[in-house]
């Protein structure tokens, strides 16, 4: 308790005359602030009305005074409290507040040591916080999660203190993402001893079909010496047409193929080879006795899409060893087209070439037909209609560029042909660029408005002359042929979208037909054309390339549990997914849901704008999952399938070494990573990644990698990204 200031005495006996005896005592000993606080609260306790006023406000500007003072007093004590508890060092403040005592004449109320006080309760608040925290921390980093770390700081995230609650919350997420990884970490640790025989497994498979290939790539190359030695290769086949000379195979690595003439040499990828070339290379190649090599050949013309050289390869095995009849992929399913499409399709960098012959009669269910109806007929496309009508194969779009090649079967009643595009002048709003032929009478070419009226771009006669019937679209360039002769060639605004447009146009009241005996549509896709063809198609190929060429069907189907491979996509989920459910943050989950959602609308989808949007909406619900858990690895599992399937290998290359860089018991990843480099032939490679996952991360990247993600689950984003930069 503090003693009472000595009173000031006073002779005066008026309050007026006391008020004017504290003033002039004021003047004498002006820092005397305590002493003269207590005179004057003294004063206006007893003064009359007239004089309250003016005494309260001498007593406030006493007390004023004394704050000032004190704050000058204060101000080193409170800067050096402030740094040590930034610093976390709050023993050190308040030992500092401890040793501070408050000047006895500043503290005319009482107030000031009231305030040091209270801030030694909220020091003491602090090390008592620091000390659980502390020791959740030691423990939850040694794998030790027996306390709730919740119910452990309740007392300070429920804190009045913003700051408090704020260290309180920032704590608890950092020991939610520190038991997460260690929850994970010790879920794929228990996996271990499967997790390593499986990669001894897939190393000594490795080491067996690295040897198997090298001896059978010798083998080849053999064959292909001694067969092209015999009959050697014109060099005009592959495309060189001012030279003469005769080329002869000299090396061949399987990826490769080196030729040579007497005066140069020539090394050219399998996959630049010309088709006709290529055919006669791989179906030379292989051993006629050897059905397993015959087999290894057909697949690789089943993926170059050389379809009757693999066939031809296919005959050859079953006819050299019929045991392997169970391993030939369905070459059905491979020629019947991709996706919604029926008709074959081929797909080289952004060109694609899709032609219906209609020998199957569901291709013509590819059309959307308008004005017109389909009428049976036996491999044609036969439309019935009055007027202008017209079929459009599905969603099919071009891009920049388009050859529609029509082929007529018959013509009914007065009526012409129509072949041309579908392009769009404003959203949703296409114009029709068309040419109507009349074999025997000419050719008009007409550019239909959508609001009706018509413009003539160009006409003439064909002089009987029919056939074949070509239009192509480049750059605003159009041509037209005719049996093969160029009829017409003129300009069209320069369009970024084309749709292939075949039907008829009748000249007398009622109906006419008009027939087509096959069409082809050659051009530039568009992009998420070319990404829906090249992932549908990788799928269907892998799938039927993937038939395990040890075993037959039906051991197959008793052996691998789960029947998960990579490539599998986000639809099949990872068994380990289960194992985890229960680390896994609920965010997460939720992406995963939309995900899967969308990939099955994805494999509905009939419209371009359809799948533009569902593909942006997956990718979206990966980047989504990873942005709320980075540290949780199987994310960067999915995104590298979607990357795989996209045809981004590199991209997927990446996520798996971030997957399998994380844990080093999610062994599916590594696997993964090392069957893409087997499937590019990378064998040593391959190896490598096996050993590595063998090899446990090194501490300096782990910790590195877990700081970032505390710093990422802070909000500290800066700090995350610099840390990742670091590991």
């Amino acid at each position: 308790m503090k003693s009472n200031p000595p009173p000031i005495r006073t002779t005066a006996k008026t309050p007026a005359g006391r008020m004017k005896e504290l003033l002039e005592r004021e003047k004498e000993t002006p820092k005397a602030y305590r002493t003269l606080y207590s005179a004057w609260s003294e004063l206006v306790r007893e003064a009359p009305a007239e004089l309250l006023e003016e005494a309260r406000e001498h007593q406030e500007r006493v007390q004023s005074a004394a704050t000032k003072e004190f704050r000058v007093v204060y101000h080193p004590v409170h800067e050096k409290v402030r740094d040590l508890l930034g610093a976390r060092e709050a023993r050190e403040a308040r030992k500092v507040l401890q040793e501070f005592k408050v000047p006895a004449e500043l503290d005319v109320t009482g107030d000031h040591a009231e305030d040091v006080r209270k801030q030694l309760v909220q020091i003491d608040d602090l090390i008592a916080f620091g000390d659980v925290r502390t020791k959740l921390f030691a423990d939850y980093r040694k794998s030790e999660f027996e306390t709730d770390a919740a119910a452990a700081l309740s007392t300070w995230l429920g804190s009045p203190m913003v700051h408090v609650k704020a260290e309180a919350e920032t704590a608890l997420a950092e020991l939610k993402l520190i038991r997460a990884l260690g929850l994970l970490r010790r879920k794929l640790s228990g996996r271990r001893d499967a997790a390593l025989a499986r990669v001894e497994g897939a190393r000594r498979q490795i080491g067996v079909d690295a040897a198997a290939d090298k001896v059978r790539t010798s083998a080849w190359e053999a064959r292909l010496k001694e067969r092209t030695q015999k009959i050697p290769i014109s060099i005009k086949m592959l495309g060189v047409k001012d030279m003469n000379d005769q080329l002869r195979v000299i090396k061949y690595t399987g990826r490769t193929v080196t030729f040579a003439s007497d005066r140069m040499e020539l090394t050219l990828s399998m996959d630049e080879l010309p088709a006709e070339v290529f055919t006669r290379l791989i179906v030379e190649a292989p051993d006629p006795a050897k059905a397993m090599d015959l087999l290894e050949a057909g697949r690789i013309a089943v993926r170059r899409n050389a379809l009757p050289a693999a066939r031809s390869l296919f005959d050859q095995a079953v006819k050299a060893d019929r045991s392997v009849s169970e391993l030939i992929p369905d070459l059905g399913r491979l020629a019947a087209g991709v996706g919604t499409l029926r008709a074959p399709a081929e797909l080289q960098g952004d060109s694609l070439s899709i032609r219906y012959d209609f020998q199957n009669p569901d291709q013509v269910k590819d059309f959307k037909i308008s004005g017109a109806k389909a009428v049976a007929a036996a491999g044609a496309l036969l439309l019935e209609g009055e007027r202008l009508f017209y079929a459009l194969p599905g969603e099919l779009k071009f891009s920049g560029r388009i050859r529609i090649g029509a082929e007529p079967s018959q013509l009914l009643g007065s009526a012409g042909f129509i072949v041309g595009v579908a392009c769009e002048t404003a959203p949703g709003d296409p114009d029709l660029f068309v040419v109507l032929v009349q074999p025997d009478r000419g050719y008009r070419v007409i550019r239909l408005h959508r609001r009706g009226d018509q413009e003539v771009l160009g006409e003439g006669s064909l002089d009987g002359r029919g056939g074949l019937i070509e239009v192509g679209f480049d750059g605003g360039k159009v041509d037209l042929k005719v049996g093969g002769v160029t009829t017409w060639t003129g300009s069209l605004p320069e369009f970024t979208v084309f749709q292939p447009v075949v039907g008829g146009a009748g000249f007398q009241d009622g109906a006419v037909r008009v027939g087509y005996k096959s069409l082809k549509f050659d051009g530039r896709a568009s992009p998420e054309w070319i990404r829906r063809l090249q992932s549908e198609r990788l799928t269907i190929i892998e799938a039927e390339l993937s038939k395990e060429r040890r075993v037959t069907t039906q051991e197959r189907a008793a052996g691998d549990g789960d029947g998960r491979d990579f490539g599998d996509s986000m639809l099949t989920p990872l068994p380990l997914e289960s194992e985890l459910a229960e680390l896994m943050p609920p965010r997460v989950k939720a992406s995963y849901a939309a995900g899967r959602t969308y990939l099955q609308q994805l494999e509905k989808a009939k419209s371009e704008q359809s799948i533009l949007k569902l593909w942006g909406q997956v990718r979206q619900s990966m980047e989504d999952a990873i942005r709320e858990a980075p540290w949780f690895p199987l994310t960067y599992f999915y995104r590298a399938e979607w990357r795989y399937l996209e045809g981004d290998n590199s991209g997927a290359m990446r996520d798996l070494l971030e997957a399998a860089g994380q844990e080093e018991g999610f062994v599916e990843a590594r696997v993964a990573r090392a069957d893409l480099l087997v499937h590019d032939g990378k064998y040593a490679e391959a190896e490598k990644e096996l050993d590595a996952s063998l090899a446990v991360v090194p501490d300096l990247a782990r910790a590195r990698l877990t700081r970032a993600l505390l710093h990422y689950y802070a909000g500290r984003e800066t700090e995350a990204i610099a840390e990742l930069e670091l590991a």
